[in-house]
């Protein structure tokens, strides 16, 4: 059978260089060259294939239980205590999302989810210490983020009432000797790299030379978010973001009411508004109340980029959150601000979890530009905090 084989294969090549074609020599020898090499290739990946069997961690969410209460805080960024919380209010959601088949525990991938956002290992690590699949910890950790990323509306909350307002005023004028007054909130934009996007990359290329979407975030005293707005491209200007923020639109159309006396705080970036108090344009001719005037807004405003630090720090995730589908890395944004905001409601944040953020070096340089239509009410409330200041 291998000789009739071997003698078709040799008149049909004789055929091929005499110019006589036949196409049903030519492909059967097409074929069993085929077989030969689909053999060759059997023999060789599948021995390997069966026998191959890649080791990883067995029972790591029971290794944790073990953990002591300072260990868990250094790999978790919060107490077993927080957890807890955390775990009770994503418990009822998660009963009609089931996760993966099989399935997991909510636990277990609470535990997989929050890893994987404070110590920012690559799903390839998090699946071996975890004993899973990589798509199975890429997947139980997007479901997850979005099963956080939904309480956003129970744990950010703007202060609408007078109460919550006056309560956020005192807490910025107990912490600081000279405080600007009547503030319910201090607002800023952080920059989150993340990798060149699929869709329109040029959109999220800042001016700093890297690939970022935007975050804005207002806080009180406490460094606590009581607002956020999150996936605007790199390449806008925080006063382009606060324009289209919800928390603008709601203040301009009167779901929320900020009285005359309180007011937001912000840098240069933002313009000067009567809910929306911003510093002397520094122009080397300021007088001595306006430099006050600035000294204490600065002291005031310097909680948002302190919780902007916090919350790098904590979740290191974020300083560089390699995706390039943006709807998932704002999902993962807002997740981390809410478990930022459970953290802070149910521990005590000290000066150590704070790092450095960059903040926008030349948005003093825009400050007066966005004046230019001369409000003059705003201006005229600005005025009297320097003179009450400088009293």
């Amino acid at each position: 059978m291998r000789k009739r084989k071997h003698r078709n294969a040799i008149l049909a090549s004789k055929d091929l260089r005499l110019g006589k074609i036949n196409c049903n020599a030519i492909s059967n020898v097409i074929r069993n060259i085929r077989k030969k090499r689909c053999a060759l290739l059997c023999n060789i990946v599948k021995p390997n294939k069966l026998t191959r069997k890649i080791p990883k961690i067995i029972n790591f969410d029971q290794i944790i239980q073990k953990y002591p209460d300072d260990v868990f805080f250094s790999h978790f960024r919060m107490s077993t205590a927080t957890f807890e919380v955390v775990y009770n209010m994503l418990e009822p959601s998660f009963v009609s999302n089931q996760i993966g088949r099989p399935s997991f525990p909510l636990k277990y991938c609470l535990l997989v989810t929050i890893w994987k956002l404070a110590n920012n290992n690559t799903f390839r690590e998090v699946s071996d210490r975890f004993g899973i699949a990589q798509g199975t910890a890429y997947h139980i950790f997007v479901k997850i983020t979005r099963l956080i990323a939904k309480l956003k509306g129970k744990v950010i909350k703007f202060p609408r009432s007078e109460a919550a307002q006056r309560q956020i005023i005192e807490g910025f004028e107990n912490s600081r000797c000279r405080p600007l007054p009547n503030t319910i909130g201090c607002i800023d934009g952080m920059h989150i790299r993340i990798s060149k996007p699929i869709k329109d990359p040029i959109s999220f290329y800042n001016r700093k030379g890297f690939y970022s979407v935007l975050v804005q975030g207002v806080v009180d005293s406490q460094m606590k978010f009581i607002d956020a707005f999150v996936g605007y491209p790199g390449s806008c200007h925080d006063a382009a973001m606060w324009n289209a923020s919800p928390l603008k639109e709601a203040i301009t159309n009167g779901s929320i009411v900020v009285p005359l006396d309180n007011h937001l705080i912000g840098d240069g970036a933002y313009a000067l508004q009567t809910y929306m108090m911003v510093p002397f344009k520094e122009n080397g001719f300021l007088t001595e109340c306006e430099s006050k005037y600035n000294t204490a807004l600065s002291s005031t405003r310097v909680f948002v980029e302190q919780a902007f630090g916090i919350l790098k720090k904590k979740w290191r995730m974020l300083n560089h959150l390699e995706l390039q589908n943006i709807k998932v890395s704002k999902t993962i944004i807002m997740a981390s601000i809410v478990l930022h905001n459970i953290i802070i409601d149910n521990e005590r944040v000290t000066i150590n979890d704070m790092c450095e953020v960059e903040t926008d070096a030349d948005a003093i340089d825009t400050a007066e530009s966005s004046i230019l239509d001369f409000q003059t009410e705003a201006v005229n409330k600005r005025n009297r905090l320097k003179n009450l200041i400088c009293a």
